[in-house]
């Protein structure tokens, strides 16, 4: 009961994010949205972010922050003002000076998919946990179809080591698209106005799938088929991974074992390390759901007991928040390092 109660309070809450916000944000046009540390004072850094937030406002972009202290606060000190989508949860975050509109969010997930809907550019510079959550995001909708917008790194100093890995998951075929397809890594932020000027970036998105209307219902419609999976495992990695890999006979064996123990798994509804797992679960006759996004997927489950469809964030949201008893991460591409930084 209190697990339900707890639910049900989040789903008020995520009611509330979703819906309140959506008005202020479509009033603006060319917006451009940079993640970055909330953690950072001074510095190198500072000065970045407080001559990109300067450059990206007399360029005439609208910029949009996570309304919070640090490179965020250097960001607006730079531009003058931004919008501030801003976080709720244990402890608010208290909005710094410089944010004209703010919007307040009790729920990350909710946060970073008004972030996605709403920006025409990302620029990504020096952050942490949640920066990288950030950046995933947005490069696995990008991966996907989803949105086209432009991701651009800036600090080749401080970036070239994700680059470097971003580059050994394409070399692995992880990735859908090629990388430069997806990101660029500069240096400066002239090279930040230069990309958008050469790539007549940014403009209003000409594909953006995100639906805050399904994103409600899908979590709403999914508490009934939740009943009784309050504490489960999730388990997750790549799709691409077939039988001849390690890591697929290693998913299938730990899925048969907690099967047997009678823990609940849940997983995510198409291939690879999904189908290790839906076929481990069937062989012990166990209990798990399996979350499957038709338009995002694009692969049928293979087995599937319970099948639940829905969209890309009330995936996410649903696989984190019922896997209480933890969650096991094998190798996968951004689309499992983007539930991972979640």
């Amino acid at each position: 009961n209190q697990d339900k109660s707890r639910t049900f309070a989040f789903m008020d809450l995520s009611s509330q994010d979703l819906t309140q916000h959506s008005a202020e944000l479509e009033k603006n046009s060319s917006k451009v949205a940079v993640f970055c540390s909330a953690r950072m004072n001074s510095g190198k850094y500072w000065e970045l972010a407080k001559a990109l937030g300067a450059a990206l406002e007399s360029a005439g972009y609208t910029i949009i922050t996570g309304a919070g202290p640090g490179l965020m606060e250097a960001v607006g000190e730079g531009a003058g003002q931004t919008i501030g989508l801003n976080i709720n949860m244990l402890n608010k975050q208290i909005p710094n000076s410089y944010v004209k509109e703010c919007l307040e969010f009790h729920n990350f997930s909710i946060r970073k998919a008004i972030f996605i809907k709403y920006a025409d550019a990302f620029v990504i510079i020096p952050g942490g946990l949640g920066t990288l959550d950030e950046l995933f995001e947005a490069l696995t909708l990008k991966d996907r179809g989803y949105i086209d917008a432009p991701i651009i790194l800036l600090d080749k100093e401080f970036y070239s080591g994700l680059f470097e890995f971003l580059e050994k998951l394409e070399r692995a075929g992880f990735l859908r698209k090629p990388l430069k397809e997806l990101c660029v890594l500069v240096n400066s932020v002239d090279e930040v106005l230069r990309y958008f000027k050469l790539n007549k970036a940014p403009v209003k998105q000409g594909k953006n799938n995100i639906d805050i209307k399904q994103v409600l219902d899908n979590l709403k419609g999914s508490l009934a088929e939740l009943q009784g999976i309050e504490s489960a495992v999730g388990i997750l990695g790549s799709h691409s991974l077939g039988e001849n890999y390690p890591s697929y006979a290693q998913a299938y064996n730990l899925a048969r074992e907690l099967s047997k123990r009678g823990r609940k798994i849940l997983y995510r509804g198409c291939q690879g390390i999904t189908e290790a797992v839906d076929k481990a679960i069937e062989a012990e006759k166990g209990v798990g759901i399996s979350f499957w996004v038709p338009d995002y997927e694009k692969i049928q489950p293979v087995i599937g007991k319970r099948l639940v469809s829905l969209h890309r964030f009330a995936q996410k949201i649903l696989l984190i928040t019922h896997s209480r008893l933890g969650l096991i991460f094998f190798a996968g591409g951004i689309g499992t390092l983007d539930i991972l930084s979640d």
